[in-house]
């Protein structure tokens, strides 16, 4: 090599990512006058040159002839290159030194290597920056771990860029299909519009897997930062949607219309393949349950649910002495008596928190094989559960009370609307509408005489708790029904939306006695000093609040001053119930709160101390709390969203009866009491003279349900 190159001397140098060859014109105190490969005469330092200068020439008198000696020596050069394996002089180097020159390289591939081989030796290792890197004047040779981090990241630089250019070309098309609401784009369609991605089938099927992964990352973790630069990139060309991933993957076919994507926000699994790595170990925990060494409780006890219920976790027996005190039996299925707390199917269930009751589908917390068919206390097989015996005063006082493990057999599961066609028969309550009787066949009429019992008893509970100050709201949800749609340009959903079946009394009843239960399990916790989970809303509220509402401006009135109920390891109020502590243990097939409190309760009746110490409580109930409050929103939100469906779907046409709740100097509040929905509409939109209670009839438009935005654009006053 040449070590002080001069004019007419060959050198190269870095440009851009390139070395570029030139000749010298001229070369005065370090600074160099070259002519360029392309035509170009640029100045530079000589300490840019890299070191593999040569061979020199006498300095030709014109451009012409430089050119030829240029492209003649770029020509040899470039075809040495290709025939060398850098990878080959890594394996060869790697272990034995830690850097070299070009001409060392240069040397292991050839005897007395000349100018043109040692410069083709230096950009084929330039080239390769996976495994060299150019420092000063020679070549650190990397190591292995090196090498795999920088293969890795040239591999995933390349499929950014594959991913981009396959995005750029197929988001707008489906953005298009969406909005025109041709969709899906898929087949025959899909494959047309990627025509225009230059790439193997196999790269294409990469990049579209790629960009899928991408959509749903976006979908589930909005705030996801390692998805977040590629997804700018894709989108700022796009809508300016927080709901366009989710818009984009419809217009795919990937998902339905109405996706619910709040489930994937907040990992909670639909389907089946969820509990698939968990059926050895439910199938031994059903056999465990069913060798359970119980004695029997020869009672004819009956539950009382929805037409829709599978998962029956509640069944009651009641007689009345002829003192007048009732002994009343509760019978809870007991899913905690051999259920593995602490074990991954444990962590499993506590993070899906709560079964979901949606208009779409239900979701089981457990299992169905488990839950809803081993474990539940359906009708005509013996059950275990957990029985709490009352004995209460004709006033509804409780004068004793004693748990149990037994053996139970529940005569019939009984529905709601059976159930109040029963009652209805000569019972008559301030505020109940009577429900028509069904005919003979009506399974309730076989127990009637109990019912009526119990319908009693819970009134008597209910006026106890009252009297302790209970605010209990009475607002009946409608029915939310889904049906398919076929008419063209619709989403295939059609909403509908009806009153709920007459069933106050039964209802009522039902909520009594779990009222019941889960009040004196909690004072027996507080007795025992046994830690629980307890459900609190303890917040101070004037004696006149204290009552049963069911008026919208009743409702307003005393709900705008109650905090959402939460739950705590510490024992305190719950207002609204009117006791003074309250834990959950009535549904443990539905709920992970009452299969926790219940596993705890059964160790310390069997053992005499509780599972979980109070430091151990505290310690899981964040995570408990956190999972409960998430699916409780998609449980609240979810019905909503399909009644803003249902909005919208009527169009900004139709009138609906509603009445005033509350109103100020900005807004009024008006409960549309047979969508079970209340709207804020603006002030002057009303009447000047308009109070609380009074009826009207309101138009809406701009619904925008994922958005969760509606609002009132006419009001008629009655």
């Amino acid at each position: 090599m040449i070590r002080y190159p001069g004019p007419g001397c060959l050198v190269e140098f870095m440009h851009g990512d390139r070395a570029q060859l030139a000749m010298i014109l001229e070369e005065q105190s370090g600074q160099l006058r070259v002519y360029t490969m392309l035509r170009r005469e640029m100045r530079l330092p000589a300490h840019r040159l890299l070191p593999w200068s040569g061979p020199h020439f006498d300095l030709p008198a014109g451009k012409q002839e430089i050119q030829g000696l240029l492209e003649s020596a770029h020509l040899r050069r470039e075809a040495l290159t290709a025939e060398i394996d850098p990878v080959y002089l890594w394996e060869v180097a790697r272990g034995e030194i830690r850097q070299a020159s070009a001409h060392w390289f240069a040397e292991l591939l050839w005897q007395n290597p000349d100018f043109d081989r040692v410069a083709a030796c230096g950009q084929a290792l330039l080239d390769c920056k996976t495994h060299f890197k150019f420092q000063g004047q020679e070549f650190e040779i990397l190591s292995e771990e090196k090498v795999r981090a920088k293969l890795h990241e040239g591999l995933l630089a390349r499929e950014r860029a594959e991913t981009l250019l396959a995005g750029r070309i197929l988001f707008p098309v489906l953005w298009d299909a969406f909005r025109k609401n041709q969709i899906p784009v898929a087949g025959a369609r899909l494959t047309a519009c990627l025509a225009a991605f230059p790439a193997e089938p196999q790269m294409r099927e990469a990049c579209l897997e790629r960009l899928e992964t991408l959509l749903y990352t976006r979908l589930r973790e909005p705030d996801d930062h390692e998805s977040a630069s590629l997804w700018r990139e894709l989108a700022k060309s796009m809508p300016d949607s927080p709901h366009l991933p989710l818009h984009l993957l419809e217009a795919w076919g990937k998902t339905p219309p109405h996706y619910n994507f709040e489930l994937d926000r907040i990992g909670y699994q639909t389907g089946s393949d969820w509990f698939a790595p968990y059926s050895g170990q439910l199938e031994g925990l059903l056999a465990q349950a069913e060798k359970a060494d119980l004695p029997a409780l020869d009672l004819p006890f009956v539950s009382v649910d929805t037409q829709e219920t599978e998962d029956f976790d509640d069944a009651f027996h009641l007689e009345k002495d002829a003192s007048g005190n009732y002994s009343l039996h509760l019978a809870i299925a007991c899913p905690a008596a051999v259920w593995p707390f602490g074990s991954e199917l444990d962590k499993t269930i506590l993070r899906r928190a709560s079964s979901l009751y949606l208009p779409e589908n239900t979701l089981h917390m457990l299992p169905e094989a488990f839950g809803s068919e081993g474990m539940s206390l359906k009708a005509g097989r013996p059950a275990q559960a957990m029985v709490a015996r009352f004995c209460l005063s004709p006033q509804g006082e409780v004068l004793d009370f004693q748990l149990e493990q037994r053996r139970v057999n529940v005569q019939a599961n009984l529905v709601y609307e059976d159930c109040e066609a029963a009652l209805a028969l000569d019972i008559s309550g301030p505020g109940m509408s009577a429900a028509p009787a069904r005919a003979d066949d009506n399974p309730a009429l076989a127990c009637a005489a109990m019912l009526r019992e119990a319908y009693q008893l819970a009134m008597c509970l209910q006026s106890r708790r009252v009297e302790q100050g209970a605010v209990i709201v009475n607002r009946p949800e409608p029915c939310i029904r889904l049906h398919p749609c076929n008419e063209l340009g619709k989403k295939p959903v059609r909403v509908e939306i009806s009153p709920a079946p007459a069933a106050e009394r039964a209802q009522m009843l039902i909520g009594e006695f779990m009222v019941l239960l889960n009040g004196e399990i909690a004072r027996k916790a507080l007795e025992w000093e046994l830690p629980l989970i307890f459900r609190t809303q303890d917040v101070p509220l004037p004696k006149d609040y204290a009552g049963v509402w069911s008026r919208p401006e009743e409702i307003a009135r005393v709900v705008k001053h109650l905090l959402p109920a939460c739950i705590d390891h510490v024992p305190r109020p719950h207002t609204g119930l009117g006791l003074a502590a309250y834990a959950t243990i009535s549904s443990p097939l539905r709920r992970y709160t009452d299969l926790f409190n219940q596993g705890q309760v059964l160790h310390y009746l069997e053992h005499g101390r509780p599972r979980w110490s109070k430091e151990d409580l505290a310690g899981l109930l964040p995570l408990i709390a956190a999972r409960s409050d998430a699916v409780a929103m998609i449980q609240k939100q979810r019905p909503r969203y399909w009644k803003l469906v249902y909005f919208r779907q009527n169009g900004d046409k139709q009138w609906y009866e509603a009445a005033i709740a509350e109103e100020n100097d900005l807004f009024v509040t008006v409960n549309l009491q047979e969508q079970g929905f209340l709207l804020r509409g603006k002030r002057q939109l009303f009447g000047e003279k308009i109070m609380p209670g009074q009826l009207c009839a309101v138009r809406i438009g701009k619904v925008r349900p994922l958005e969760n935005e509606i609002q009132i654009v006419a009001v008629e006053e009655y």
